[in-house]
Parts: structure tokens; sequence; C-alpha cells
């Protein structure tokens, strides 16, 4: 059991990670619907990039990656008015059959201040006052997402200048999903969508 202070859900409950197969095209395809609906009403490109090298299964957790890839993106669309975000995936092969994935949200939107940056991931703070009053949110979506990362064995950092967006990147370790033959059925969870909790704490 892993307890996560900043998580309303958490105050409830414990946080259980998962270990099970899963199809990284999968999780973010389905982020990517999730959201598409806002984007088209802001009139911005959406796009996800997978290249691929990208293993067809790895055994992980997808509906904590999904959380933490719905929040990124959520705000990505929320703070972009012109423009787009895309969402980057590439994978590198560690030793052990341990896969690094990193996924990059990168939107062209107003962009965060050097001096906040060491910041932006504190809970209930955001770059600046007028940003609350006008986009709204308590900035704890990226609290949440930074401890789910942590809680993976992750890393998430950000990248960003005033005017210029910025690109949040998340890296977890993941073991490949190992075929037992080439009869053997593939068993990968899916996040549906259509049937799921999401956490959208920005909102």
């Amino acid at each position: 059991p892993i307890f996560l202070d900043g998580d309303p859900a958490a105050r409830r409950g414990r946080i259980d990670l998962e270990r099970v197969p899963f199809d990284p095209r999968n999780v973010l395809g389905n982020v990517k619907e999730i959201l598409q609906f806002k984007a088209d009403e802001k009139g911005l490109a959406l796009v996800l990039d997978v290249v691929p090298s990208v293993p067809p299964a790895l055994i992980g957790d997808p509906a904590r990656l999904n959380q933490v890839l719905v929040n990124l993106l959520g705000n990505a669309i929320k703070f972009t008015s012109t423009g787009g975000v895309t969402i980057g995936v590439s994978a590198k092969s560690l030793e052990g059959e341990r896969t690094l994935l990193e996924v990059k949200v990168t939107d062209t939107g107003i962009g965060i201040a050097a001096d906040k940056l060491d910041k932006i991931f504190e809970e209930f703070t955001q770059a600046y006052a007028d940003t609350t009053r006008k986009y709204g949110g308590t900035g704890l979506g990226l609290t949440i997402s930074k401890r789910l990362v942590e809680l993976q064995g992750g890393t998430i950092t950000v990248h960003s200048a005033p005017g210029e967006g910025s690109t949040f990147t998340v890296c977890i370790n993941g073991s490949e999903f190992a075929f037992i033959g080439p009869e053997e059925p593939m068993n990968v969870g899916v996040v549906d969508p259509l049937n799921s909790r999401i956490l959208l704490a920005e909102d």
C-alpha cells in the first residue's frame, strides 16, 4: 500500500500500484481521445507521435500513467490559445530487459518563467496570480502527477520559457512483456476512456 498525502482520493484510502502488461500506444491513444474535444473547441492541433522502437507491450501501471498524462495534456490544452499540443513517445532499452518509456507533452502556450520552474510541482501553486484568475485551477494536478510518476520509479521534468510554450517529460522504467510462444495470446490491459475514473485535478 502506498499513500499520497496530496491526493484527495488517497486520503480516503491507499493507492496500490499495478504491474500488468499494457500497450503504451493504447494508453496514449485513449488519452488523446479523451481530450481531443477540448483541443477541437479551441481550434488546436493535437498530435500523437510514437516512434517505432516503442515496444508493443510493457509491464507497469497503465491506469496511473493514464492519469498523469490526462493531467499533463489537459494543462497543455488549457494554457494554449493558438498552435497545438504534441505528445511524443519514445523508448530506450536498459539492462536486465528493462525499458525506459519517455513521453513528452509539448505545447505552444503561454510558457513559464525560469524563476518559477522550480515551484511548478509544489502543491497549490501556479506561476502567476493572474494566470489563476484567467485560466482557473489550483496547481494540484501537477503535484499529484509528480508523485504518481515517482511512485513508479520515474521522473517528470519541465522545460519552458514565457511565450515559447512548455515541454513536460515523463520517464518511467518498465519491463518489456515477453511472449511465451507464438500462439500465446497477449492479455494486455487497456484503459477504456468511456469506462474509467479519471482524476482531472486542474479543473
